[in-house]
C-alpha cells in the first residue's frame, strides 16, 4: 500500500448491461490525474499522477447484489487506452490489490483483498449488510503506471436505510476489547498541511504493547471525505519515502502502544478516519470523524 491524498479523478461510467451474468461498472481515471472539468490540481504525495490511467471493469453475480446474501465481485484491471489487461502489478503490503468498500454514508467499512484469478484479473466474495449505494476503492501498484486507485460506484438492491448522520465524535472508543484514543498534531486539521494522528491502545488501563504487524507493518489508516471525493490510504512512516521503498516489519516485531500516521488533507470537510492494527491474529478498527478547516 502507499501513502498518497488525492481527489477523486475518475470517470464513472455505469453500464446498464451484463458481463455474464453480473452486472458491469466501468471506473475509469482522467489522465494526468485531473477531475474532468477541474482546472489546476493538487500535490499528490509522491511526485505526479502517472499520465496513463487505468480503468477497473467490475462485475457482480447475482447483479444486481442483494442485501445479506453473498455476491461475487470480479475485477478487471486495464489500460484505459489499449483495455489491455494490467499485467504488471507489484506485491504492496503483501497484496497485489487491496479493496476498500465503505457505504456512502461510511456507516459501513471493509478492508479485504480479492484473490487473483487471472492477468489482471480479481475475485472475491462479499456480503453487503444492507441494501443501498456503496463505493468500492481498489488501490494496487503497477510496475509501469506507478500507485493507482479507482473507485466505483455500487448500488445493492432493496430499500436502502437512512443515512447514518456523520458528526465529530469522541476521541476515545472501544474497538474489538480494546480502548482506542486519538490524538492530533495540530488538534485541529487544516487543508494543504501535514496532520500527525497518533493512535494509543490499551486494555484494561493497560497500555497495548504487543501489537503485531498488520500486513508488514505496524498499522494501515484510511480516510476518506464525506462526499466520498477524498480518498487516503497511508502507514506509520511514510511521509517522507514511497511505500514500495519502506521496509516491512520483520516476523515477531511488536508494537505500540501508539502509532503514529502523517498524512495532508486537500479539502474540508469531514472525513471519516479507520485505524487498522493487528493483537493477537485478530485486527482492530477503530473508526474516527474529523472536521477539516481551510
Amino acid at each position: 500500500m502507499r501513502c498518497w491524498t488525492r481527489w477523486l479523478c475518475l470517470v464513472l461510467v455505469l453500464t446498464l448491461g451484463s458481463v455474464g451474468s453480473g452486472r458491469s461498472v466501468r471506473a475509469q481515471m482522467e489522465p494526468g490525474g485531473m477531475p474532468m472539468g477541474q482546472e489546476g490540481g493538487m500535490p499528490m504525495g509522491h511526485g505526479e499522477m502517472p499520465a496513463t490511467a487505468v480503468r477497473v471493469d467490475l462485475t457482480t453475480d447475482p447483479a444486481p447484489p442483494q442485501p445479506r446474501q453473498p455476491t461475487t465481485l470480479t475485477l478487471t484491471l486495464r489500460d484505459a487506452s489499449s483495455g489491455a489487461p494490467v499485467t504488471d502489478l507489484q506485491l504492496a503490503h503483501q497484496r497485489r490489490l487491496h479493496l476498500i468498500i465503505v457505504s456512502d454514508d461510511l456507516a459501513l467499512f471493509s478492508h479485504v483483498h480479492p484473490n487473483m484469478i487471472g492477468e489482471g484479473q480479481f475475485r472475491l466474495q462479499y456480503t453487503f449488510p444492507s441494501a443501498g449505494p456503496y463505493h468500492l476503492y481498489a488501490d494496487f501498484v503497477s510496475a509501469a503506471l506507478g500507485e493507482q486507485w479507482v473507485a466505483m460506484p455500487l448500488v445493492v438492491a432493496g430499500p436502502a436505510p437512512a443515512p447514518a448522520p456523520l458528526a465529530e465524535g469522541p476521541t476515545t472508543l472501544e474497538a474489538n476489547s480494546a480502548q482506542v484514543t486519538l490524538r492530533m498534531d495540530p488538534s485541529t486539521p487544516h487543508v494543504g498541511q501535514p496532520v500527525r494522528l497518533t493512535f494509543r491502545l490499551s486494555r484494561e488501563g493497560q497500555p497495548l504493547e504487543t501489537l503485531e504487524p498488520y500486513l508488514g507493518v505496524a498499522g494501515h489508516l484510511v480516510a476518506i471525505s464525506q462526499d466520498l471525493q477524498e480518498y487516503v490510504h497511508t502507514h506509520p512512516g511514510e511521509g517522507a519515502m514511497d511505500h514500495m521503498s519502506m521496509p516491512m516489519a520483520a516476523p515477531g516485531s511488536h508494537f505500540g502502544p501508539e502509532v503514529t500516521f502523517t498524512l495532508t488533507f486537500r479539502q474540508p470537510g469531514l472525513h471519516k478516519v479507520w485505524g487498522q492494527f493487528s493483537l493477537d491474529g485478530d485486527v482492530i478498527t477503530a473508526p474516527f470523524v474529523l472536521q477539516v478547516v481551510p
